[in-house]
């Protein structure tokens, strides 16, 4: 395996902060600029693979952890990145919706089989093997850990060879 034990060693511990706590630092942060924060720092990732990514935000705050959410959108967007060929395309939007926001990471990537998706959230679940020196399958556990504790929802949609859609509802 490929990827470094530091790695493993660090979001296994991140996890197990996550699963310990119980509350959250709530401060006022502008969303859409975390979320144009995020993307640029895959801004090279997706130069090298010929990935297009397209964000739609417009002006919105809300009041939670600045540090976990952030989290949410570098996993996500890196998965999509991840499990999207050359020439694919992922969409970031950011919307209002039911009194909270959605944030929707989309791509066109392998996307996974219903099997898969029942399984995304456990922890060091990797249903494709042939990107195990990418991943420690811990990344969405960690993402799910992170919407209970700020009392988000988040759904996944997916289609073998079709793509992916992660919906993060925040409230």
């Amino acid at each position: 395996m490929k990827v470094a034990f530091s790695s493993l060693a660090e979001n296994t511990m991140k996890l197990a902060r996550l699963d310990s706590q119980t509350d959250i630092k709530k401060e006022e942060f502008s969303l859409d600029r975390q979320l144009e924060d995020c993307v640029l720092l895959f801004d090279n990732k997706l130069k090298e693979k010929g990935v297009e990514l397209e964000l739609n935000t417009k002006p919105i705050k809300i009041k939670s952890d600045a540090y976990l959410v952030r989290e949410i959108w570098v996993n996500l967007i890196s998965n999509a990145i991840k499990f999207t060929n050359g020439g694919g395309k992922i969409k970031v939007s950011l919307t209002k919706k039911d009194g909270g926001v959605l944030v929707i990471v989309e791509d066109n990537g392998v996307g996974m089989s219903e099997e898969t998706v029942s399984k995304v959230y456990d922890k060091f679940y990797q249903a494709d093997k042939s990107h195990v020196d990418k991943g420690l399958g811990l990344g969405l556990s960690i993402v799910k850990r992170i919407c209970e504790l700020i009392g988000a929802e988040i759904t996944c949609n997916s289609m073998l060879n079709k793509g992916t859609k992660m919906s993060v509802l925040i409230k």
